[in-house]
């Protein structure tokens, strides 16, 4: 009888799990991963990606596979955590990629006469010369003044960060798949510095209800009987466990009698 379920399992030490990532949490890692690449690091697979989708923040293609669909929807949780910086060697999406303060230029109020001018696929560098705005000469005044103001960086060649940082780590993205859990209070407690596992491990299982004792039996509505006062019988369809007295040999304690219902 498995007392915890594996999504408790699967949580940070933090929150109340045992620090093992459930597969959903690698995935949304992962799928972080390959979009702060794609504007960050020249290889093949982002040129292939801006080519055939243009931005993880487009809406979805017909055409998509489910590994770009999966991207996409990932994207789409973490758009408030990336963030842009506009450089010279920029891939980032003219269109649909929030450069623009946070907002993506087709957003914005009277920037349609703008977008007009160029593909939906076309990059911002359609409109920079160097370090400086090159925009279309019937561009709006209001459209304008706001693309100005966003600065051009030359001296770093990262367009994307995460949460501030140019560096994408594994680990942080790992942080936000779960951020919106609680924290737990006794974390601290079970898992400190110079914790024992086995120890440490027998207490999150009593803290998490994963002991089978006689409270937690109950509470899940199988019978429990005490005969005599020696050693408690545990009822279910297929099988009788007897659970002998802390007097009775390992040897003995450990019986399991089969019975037909």
């Amino acid at each position: 009888m498995r007392l915890v379920v594996w999504d408790n399992v699967c949580k940070p030490k933090m929150h109340g799990g045992l620090g093992m990532p459930s597969l959903y949490a690698l995935q949304f890692a992962f799928n972080c991963s390959i979009i702060h690449r794609m504007y960050n690091c020249s290889s093949s697979l982002s040129s292939w990606f801006i080519m055939r989708y243009a931005s993880p923040w487009r809406s979805t293609p017909s055409y998509a596979s489910n590994f770009w669909k999966a991207i996409c929807s990932t994207a789409v949780l973490t758009k408030n955590y990336f963030t842009f910086k506009v450089n010279p060697s920029s891939n980032i999406s003219l269109h649909w990629d929030h450069w623009c303060d946070g907002t993506p230029l087709s957003s914005i109020l009277g920037c349609n006469d703008l977008l007009h001018h160029f593909d939906k696929a076309a990059s911002i560098k359609v409109i920079l010369y160097g370090r400086f705005w090159n925009l279309p000469k019937n561009t709006p005044p209001s459209v304008a003044n706001i693309i100005k103001n966003i600065p051009i960086h030359e001296s770093s060649p990262i367009s994307l960060f995460w949460d501030n940082s140019p560096n994408g780590v594994f680990a942080n993205y790992l942080v936000k798949f779960y951020n919106d859990l609680p924290i737990c209070s006794w974390h601290h407690i079970v898992w400190h510095k110079t914790f024992v596992l086995r120890f440490s491990l027998f207490a999150w299982l009593s803290l998490v209800g994963g002991l089978k004792t006689t409270d937690v039996l109950l509470h899940r509505n199988v019978q429990v009987l005490l005969l005599r006062g020696h050693f408690s019988v545990l009822l279910v369809p297929s099988t009788l466990y007897a659970w002998m007295p802390l007097s009775v040999s390992e040897s003995q304690a450990n019986i399991s009698l089969s019975c037909k219902e």
